[in-house]
């Protein structure tokens, strides 16, 4: 279950401990697409970059929102037990194999500065994972976006790509460039793309919960981050 420490209610009963997992979010480029699923932050990269501009799609407030949930964590060892903090970078499908793996990388360690300079850390706790060409994250994407033209023709594409790890082939982007005249890539290319060139972060966490009976604990803490409009 993905879930976040801000604003859970959780039930406490004798001698039980729930693990959640929080799943915080990344940093996107061009285009600033409103935050998909569960509102979570992203931080967000300009196209074949992987400097953070603060000012580019409200990438400083999104930071602070990423944040501030760990530090929510560290700061209560005795109610939460970090168990391990992974920050994943991904880039879009278009450009060379080897330089979105490179890409992604990159903007993974920029995150993972950015949150040590707040957070101090275990280096075993943390784990770096660039992801490069993210094809799941696009496969997500398309299937919850109805408008993408001959969407019914995309999908299976997507879905054969990822089965067959082959997505650093050049065939794979040729093949979902092909499909319809170039008509869904074009879509996809203007907005979803921008939302793929990002990092993320989760938090794997155990809550503690001490032998009291049975309760309902309410963590207060800032609301996730919302999109601007």
């Amino acid at each position: 279950m993905i879930m976040s420490p801000i604003g859970d209610t959780y039930r406490l009963s004798a001698r039980r401990r729930w693990r959640r997992v929080l799943l915080l979010a990344a940093l996107v480029v061009a285009g600033c697409a409103a935050v998909q699923a569960q509102n979570q932050p992203e931080l967000r990269f300009r196209q074949g970059k992987w400097v953070l501009d603060t000012l580019f799609c409200s990438n400083s407030a999104r930071l602070d929102s990423i944040i501030r949930p760990l530090q929510l964590l560290v700061a209560n060892p005795d109610r939460y037990r970090i168990d391990s903090v992974r920050i994943i970078g991904a880039a879009s499908p278009e450009g060379p194999a080897e330089l979105n793996h490179r890409l992604s990388r990159h903007r993974a360690e920029v995150l993972a500065q950015r949150v040590s300079r707040s957070v101090s850390l275990p280096d075993s706790l943390v784990s770096l994972e660039g992801v490069g060409r993210d094809w799941s994250g696009l496969l997500s994407l398309a299937e919850r976006d109805e408008a993408i033209p001959a969407r019914g023709a995309l999908l299976p594409a997507l879905r054969g790509i990822i089965a067959s790890n082959s997505g650093d082939s050049p065939e794979a982007l040729k093949e979902i460039q092909g499909i319809a005249a170039g008509a869904p890539y074009a879509y996809i290319y203007s907005h979803l793309f921008p939302q793929l060139r990002e990092a993320r972060m989760q938090i794997a966490y155990t809550a503690l919960l001490p032998q009291i009976g049975t309760a309902v604990l309410s963590l207060s803490a800032p609301q996730p981050y919302a999109a601007p409009a």
